[in-house]
Order: C-alpha cells, then sequence, then structure tokens
C-alpha cells in the first residue's frame, strides 16, 4: 500500500521504477525500442537547513531551492511537510547491462515535484496509469545498479 511505500522511501531513501514493461516505446537511430522508465524519489524537507541557506544569501542558488520551485503546488503549511518527493521518468534501453551505456541510451526526461507521497501516485496514475503495485526496488527492474 502507498503507506508502506512512503516508509520505504522515509527509511531506506531508496527510489523506485515501474517493474512491467512500459507500454510506450520510443524508437531509437537503431531502430530497436527503448523502453519508458519511471523513479520516484524523496528528499528531506529541512527547515533548519533552509533558514541557514537564507541567512546567508545561498538559498536562491542551493539546489534545494529549485526543488521546492518546482512543486505542484506552493507550501502553505511547512510545519506539516517533513519530505518531498519527485518522479523522474525518460526511455532508456533495457538491454544495457552496463550503468553508463543504459544512461547514454537514455533520453526525453521529464520530473515532476510534489510535497506528498499521494499528490505524486495521483498524478502518476493520471498521467500514466500507473498504480503503486507498479512500483518495486530499482534491483527488481530491467535497470542496471550502479
Amino acid at each position: 500500500d502507498k503507506n508502506s511505500l512512503a516508509m520505504i522511501i522515509f527509511k531506506s531513501r531508496l527510489y523506485f521504477d515501474i517493474k512491467r514493461p512500459s507500454v510506450i516505446g520510443c524508437p531509437t537511430i537503431g531502430g530497436h525500442f527503448n523502453w519508458r522508465f519511471f523513479e520516484v524519489h524523496s528528499y528531506k524537507y529541512d527547515k533548519e537547513k533552509i533558514k541557514r541557506l537564507k541567512e546567508n544569501d545561498m538559498f536562491e542558488d542551493s539546489g534545494l531551492a529549485r526543488k521546492i520551485e518546482r512543486l505542484n503546488r506552493p507550501i502553505t503549511d511547512s510545519d506539516n511537510v517533513f519530505y518531498l518527493y519527485y518522479i523522474e521518468t525518460y526511455y532508456a534501453d533495457p538491454n544495457q547491462d552496463d550503468i553508463e551505456l543504459f544512461n547514454e541510451s537514455s533520453d526525453c526526461y521529464e520530473t515532476y515535484y510534489f510535497q506528498n507521497i499521494d499528490e505524486l501516485l495521483e498524478f502518476a496514475n493520471h498521467k500514466w496509469g500507473l498504480v503503486l503495485s507498479d512500483f518495486v526496488p530499482s534491483y527488481k527492474t530491467h535497470m542496471p545498479l550502479s
């Protein structure tokens, strides 16, 4: 269920991608098809770190600021936000066992940012028809491990 997925992301900070082959293929110059991969990431929403960065005029140039800017909606109740999430999707050759070759084969990246896992899962379901049971740890997918 989505609560166990959220707890796995909270505790281990693992990312996930889709366990079944994609429905949509992307033809490559070589004539074969790449599969669409999905990854879900979380990162801690650290109010103290944000405060320190702002005090030192470093927040605007931080990676955290860029992620917060890209959220699907503004944070209105920061006391109830502990982690932020994003889903990244791209096409890549599932036949590449070498991580460098896999990465070289990837293209067409899209990334979407959310304040909670429910919003992310709702978006993924609406946009791609994905449900919670489609996500598994990366080692159970066609994606080579680094």
